[in-house]
């Protein structure tokens, strides 16, 4: 499954309409260490595949929606249910620590 791209036009549809959990990375194309975190969403992604949708927001683009959300780090992640988010999860340093915190956010 491909990571979608989101922005400030349709960032809010995407959240509200999905019948799947959001898993969003709030991100930017400088960013050394959202680079070094990108192999291991493309694997959640993988991995995920329809049980949750993995997006990102290029806060360089999308500004307000970083401030919305309180982004002030990156790579921060959101999990969205039914339009509403969680605690965020900043700077993860691997997989399995983003693996840890989606347990937590999506109880089986």
């Amino acid at each position: 499954m491909t990571i979608k791209q989101l922005d400030q036009d349709n960032f809010h549809h995407a959240i509200t309409a999905a019948d799947l959990p959001q898993l969003i990375e709030f991100t930017a194309p400088w960013c050394v260490f959202c680079r070094r975190l990108s192999p291991a969403l493309q694997q959640l992604s993988a991995e995920s595949e329809g049980k949750m949708q993995v997006a990102q927001v290029d806060i360089d683009k999308a500004a307000e929606l970083a401030e919305a959300y309180g982004v002030s780090v990156i790579p921060t992640l959101l999990l969205f249910k039914e339009g509403r988010h969680g605690e965020a999860l900043v700077a993860p340093a691997s997989l399995p620590q983003i693996k840890q915190w989606l347990n937590r956010q999506l109880p089986n």
